[in-house]
């Protein structure tokens, strides 16, 4: 009979407290580092995502400005019609009775409003006038109106001499569709004659009657109204094109956020579009052409309060700062001020408290109804 031999190292198993606390150690290590590579691989595909809008909101606001800034001035045909100024213009007749928001001025197709003061522009920007909510427009940010009519005009075909009425070439929801309504400010061209005026009824054909009139559909329209019933030309095999007035500015919405608005005058009604987030200022500088050369090109640049005449503006030098949307991007605040156009915002706080990443955007536009 064989004896049961005890060896004393055959129940050592498994791990000592020892190498349990060095696993334990080495596994925290390797998960600090994993975590690490994470929070490292999400910051930075944060930074590139919000650098990324960054740059695409900064190149859509410019693109968008940059296509009404060169249709600045633009008439249809009668873009090369001489200037409005009044009843005494020799071609380009103003037939508003009086002042209307946004075309009280339609011979200053490019204006500025530039900011001198925390509040205070030059030209005094009116809220009835621009149709702004100025204690929204944000602090030392200019204001730009650009002033044309609609891409898509209509065929006049029919206009008796000395009447008041224009048959289209449109139904009344194509003309609505462009924005011919009531009351809708039109300019009627026939490349040689161009005259201004309000719409009195809503249906084709367009009529045009003075504020005097005694029915119901001009006094509907009587803002601005019409000084004559009949208009002075014939237009005949012309076009019909309807006055849009766009306004840009920065601003806050409700959630106190800046943002670069475009507002429409053109209709009835001021229409406002929220258009790119992240736009926290807007500086403009004017191209100014000297009488003397008349070369179609800009001797220098100056700000809106120092145009002396807004005819020989021929570009527009726009600079926007953005701002990302996200905050905690950079790894710290950072300073001020961004210098653009002669202009540097700082305000009160040099140093933001926030940690975003601002970016400048210029770009120089060419007015081309002001080119040669």
């Amino acid at each position: 009979m064989t004896g049961f031999s005890y060896s004393p190292y055959r129940i050592n198993k498994g791990f000592t407290l020892v190498e349990l606390m060095v696993a334990m150690v080495l596994g925290a290590f390797f998960l600090n580092g994993l975590l690490q590579i994470f929070s490292s691989t999400k910051q930075t595909y944060r930074v590139q995502e919000n650098l990324a809008r960054l740059q695409e909101n900064g190149r859509f606001a410019i693109d968008f400005i940059s296509q009404d800034v060169r249709m600045a001035g633009y008439w249809g045909c009668g873009s090369k019609v001489p200037s409005i100024t009044g009843l005494n213009a020799p071609s380009f007749f103003y037939m508003l009775e009086k002042n209307i928001p946004g075309k009280d001025k339609l011979e200053k197709t490019i204006e500025g409003f530039e900011a001198t003061s925390a509040s205070t522009w030059i030209p005094p920007l009116d809220p009835v006038f621009n149709q702004i909510w100025l204690d929204k427009v944000v602090e030392g940010s200019d204001v730009l109106v650009v002033r044309r009519v609609n891409a898509q005009g209509f065929s006049v075909l029919n206009h008796a001499p000395a009447l008041a009425n224009l048959q289209l070439d449109a139904t009344s929801k194509q003309l609505a569709e462009a924005g011919i309504t009531e009351g809708t400010v039109v300019i009627a061209t026939d490349c040689t004659n161009a005259e201004a005026f309000q719409v009195t009824n809503k249906i084709n054909p367009l009529e045009h009657k003075d504020i005097a009139a005694t029915d119901e559909t001009a006094k509907k329209a009587a803002t601005p109204g019409n000084n004559l019933n009949n208009l002075l030309n014939t237009y005949r095999g012309g076009k019909v094109y309807a006055v849009n007035s766009v306004s840009y500015y920065v601003a806050t919405n409700r959630n106190n956020e800046k943002l670069l608005y475009r507002r429409t005058n053109g209709a009835v009604k001021p229409d406002e579009l929220q258009l790119v987030d992240g736009v926290e200022q807007m500086q403009v500088l004017y191209g100014v052409d000297t009488a003397t050369d008349d070369d179609s090109s800009p001797n220098y640049y100056v700000k809106a309060n120092l145009v002396n005449d807004w005819k020989n503006v021929v570009s527009v030098r726009i600079s926007l700062l953005l701002a990302t949307l996200d905050d905690n991007i950079a790894e710290r605040s950072l300073p001020l001020p961004y210098p653009f156009n002669d202009a540097s915002v700082n305000g009160e706080n040099p140093i933001p408290t926030d940690r975003k990443i601002r970016r400048a955007f210029t770009s120089t536009i060419a007015i081309r109804n002001r080119l040669k």
